[in-house]
């Protein structure tokens, strides 16, 4: 009888919302938000402005002796009050909106983001570091994949040149970040070393909110609750620095390095041998566009492969002009993730070995690629 009791209670609880993100009000704080009780803000969303009533301690006192249902789908566990919070930061089937482009990309699965950044947003994603030229008024995201640790990067201009470097994961102890800021004009430039990295909040940390287009209101930030961002950036640099120093010139060549403490693991890593090197390499090469095809890799009815940006461009296979569909070559795409490879340039002295999907970049801006835009 105790038990049927305890279990009319627990499904009774789950089904109250909050009312702004609308999940189960299972993250304390529990604040009141209307007098008849029937409105509740929960602790995921303390950080949007509301008039409350007060913290609803009798519902909580309930809950702490609850197990609540996770709020990802395909996970089924049944987590205890006191550990709601720290199981959604960790739940393998976590999912956070596309920091490049939350308006049209939504849930998408942490351990699948990196692929769908490669499929969807390439220009916007980096490996090792992080190298643009900008101007500083300009609002920029993108992510950087470092030792298979997944950042995002904001700038922001106007009043100030704005930076954060945020990752999903806490690394605070674990990695750095260096900022490097030089001059298209001179030889002038501007270090900032061992920045901290931020815990990546989709909340607080959201492109559209700054940029003063979110919507949402169980964003703090959304211009539905009219409220200023702070904390947000963890370096903000004065722009009348840049300008005296880079001689009012607005674009600048940006640079932003992860640094690993000494006592950070990496992960190692199986070096191709050099004999095997540029067959393996000719055979990731996409035909039409010769880059790597990293991401999603088509076939066609008799082999023939193609990337998937120029498979958008193709109706038809290229070789044999037989009809291009859906099909996908799962094995060359598990290849391409695991696969490490010499840098093309290595016959003249270049000692860099990555994944393709490093190499993608890295070649473009090795020290021994004469077509090279260097920082």
């Amino acid at each position: 009888m105790a038990n049927s009791l305890e279990q009319l209670i627990q499904n009774e609880v789950a089904t109250l919302k909050c009312s702004l993100c609308l999940n189960i009000v299972s993250v304390p704080p529990v604040d009141l938000l209307s007098k008849d009780g029937t409105e509740l803000r929960c602790g995921r969303c303390k950080n949007v402005p509301r008039i409350t009533l007060g913290r609803n301690y009798a519902f909580e006192k309930i809950a702490k002796v609850l197990s609540f249902p996770c709020i990802y789908d395909g996970c089924n566990e049944m987590v205890p009050w006191s550990e709601v919070q720290d199981h959604e930061d960790d739940c393998n089937e976590r999912t956070v909106m596309c920091p490049i482009d939350p308006q049209t990309c939504f849930a998408i699965k942490v351990k699948n983001l990196e692929k769908h950044c490669l499929n969807k947003h390439m220009c916007n994603i980096f490996y090792d570091s992080f190298t643009i030229e900008c101007n500083t008024s300009q609002h920029i995201i993108a992510v950087l994949m470092f030792r298979n640790q997944i950042f995002f990067i904001m700038i922001g201009g106007d009043p100030k040149f704005d930076v954060y470097v945020a990752s999903l994961n806490n690394v605070s102890t674990t990695f750095t970040y260096d900022i490097r800021l030089a001059s298209i004009v001179n030889d002038a430039c501007l270090t900032f070393d061992e920045q901290t990295i931020m815990k990546y909040d989709e909340r607080k940390h959201c492109f559209n909110c700054i940029l003063k287009k979110c919507t949402l209101i169980h964003h703090p930030y959304s211009k539905k609750n009219g409220k200023a961002p702070k904390d947000v950036w963890n370096r903000r640099i004065n722009l009348e620095t840049i300008d005296t120093l880079f001689e009012n010139v607005d674009t600048v060549k940006f640079r932003i390095d992860i640094v690993a403490n000494e006592e950070s693991d990496a992960e190692p890593v199986e070096v191709v041998p050099s004999d095997q090197t540029n067959q393996l390499r000719a055979s990731l090469q996409c035909p039409i566009c010769m880059e790597y095809m990293i991401g999603y890799i088509y076939n066609c009815e008799h082999g023939h492969v193609v990337c998937f940006t120029c498979k958008g461009k193709l109706e038809s296979c290229p070789a044999c002009r037989t009809k291009l569909g859906r099909s996908r070559c799962l094995p060359l795409e598990n290849l391409a993730e695991v696969l490490v490879l010499d840098c093309v340039f290595a016959e003249r002295g270049c000692t860099f070995s990555g994944q393709v999907k490093m190499l993608f970049q890295h070649e473009r801006e090795c020290h021994y690629n004469v077509k090279r835009m260097r920082l």
